[in-house]
């Protein structure tokens, strides 16, 4: 792995868009034989919205890179901007919030349970 826990800063809640600005979620999966599909459900995005919110403590800044991840979903706004990103690998989450202050990397301290419920929610890995 290329990235680590240590040294990081603790606990960081991050800035994340409401849901009712999402509009759809563009989903990028697998490595080599890469599927895309845009999920634009409201009922589907304030879920996702709802989970992350929910589990919104645990982030940190890696130190070091983040190894190329398995599947990633990109937030829309309604102009067509990104404002949210999360990224999975095969054991850990990432993301990036374009809505606060900060724009850096975040590696995400999360469940198994949460990870494995949003990628159901999203369809990665099915």
């Amino acid at each position: 792995m290329l990235f680590s826990l240590a040294g990081c800063e603790p606990q960081i809640v991050l800035d994340l868009p409401s849901a009712d600005t999402i509009v759809a979620i563009e989903i990028s999966d697998g490595y080599v034989q890469k599927q895309e599909h845009t999920l634009k459900s409201s009922q589907v995005i304030f879920q996702v919205m709802r989970l992350v919110q929910r589990n919104n403590s645990g982030w940190s800044v890696p130190f070091g890179t983040f190894p190329t991840p398995k599947a990633s979903a990109a937030f829309k706004n309604r102009n067509g901007t990104i404002d949210f990103v999360l990224w999975f690998g095969p054991d850990w989450v990432g993301a990036r919030s374009f809505s606060g202050q900060r724009t850096d990397s975040y590696i995400w301290a999360v469940g198994i349970d949460v990870r494995e419920q949003l990628e159901r929610i999203l369809g990665v890995g099915a």
